[in-house]
């Protein structure tokens, strides 16, 4: 079941809803706006489009806010320029962390939390994959250094990453059209393309997490060997 973000918008929703439209049209032409409505709202775990829009028009405007302190400390560290609002949540906390949007006066940020990351590989691997995507032509939020040249800061008691922000548009929803499947199979193939060197396999496709104690999955700790 999908998660709604903090503060959603319906101008999303409507548009997630003609999204998945395309896709069902794909799989049965004589699909309707009011079959996609229902569609969505049961993937969000609401009995109908109405009570979805319900609840995003409640959710509006109650993301939560980081002190202006943490904001300004954060800002500082990465060399983003004076805050001119508040730091606030993007999304419930994932397998990472939590995200948050950063507006300074040079630009907005997405910022997040690293307090619950396991890495597989370092942060400047990770980076070093995502450049090397970047070249390629894949369109990804940069990642921004702090003033000391890391990419992770502990700042506040917590472990920060800092990306360039990137306006985009709602989340895709399964059953999604032909032609946005194959623009993501396209990107796959550019990154698999890059033929970047491993020394390993990630663990987490083979990891049954559901069943494990809090924490990394076993294979996760003996690495790197």
């Amino acid at each position: 079941m999908k998660d709604l973000p903090d503060n959603p918008s319906l101008d999303h929703l409507r548009q997630q809803a003609k999204n998945l439209l395309a896709g069902l049209r794909d799989i049965d032409p004589a699909a309707t706006l009011t079959t996609a409505q229902a569609r969505l709202a049961e993937q969000y775990g609401f009995p109908t489009w109405a009570a979805l829009k319900t609840e995003v028009i409640r959710m509006r405007g109650r993301a939560e806010a980081a002190e202006a302190s943490l904001a300004h400390a954060i800002a500082a560290s990465y060399g983003l320029g004076d805050v001119v609002g508040q730091m606030r949540t993007v999304a419930r906390a994932d397998d990472m962390g939590r995200r948050w949007s950063l507006v300074t006066d040079r630009g907005r940020w997405a910022v997040r939390t690293m307090d619950t990351w396991w890495p597989i590989v370092d942060a400047e691997t990770d980076v070093a994959l995502q450049q090397a995507a970047a070249a390629a032509g894949v369109l990804l939020p940069a990642p921004v250094r702090s003033r000391a040249g890391r990419i992770v800061e502990t700042i506040g008691g917590h472990r920060w990453r800092v990306y360039q922000g990137l306006r985009s548009g709602p989340p895709l929803l399964a059953p999604a059209r032909s032609s946005v499947t194959r623009a993501v199979g396209g990107v796959l193939a550019t990154i698999h393309g890059l033929r970047l060197p491993v020394d390993r396999v990630s663990p987490w496709p083979g990891t049954r997490l559901a069943t494990r104690p809090a924490g990394p999955p076993r294979s996760a700790r003996r690495w790197p060997p």
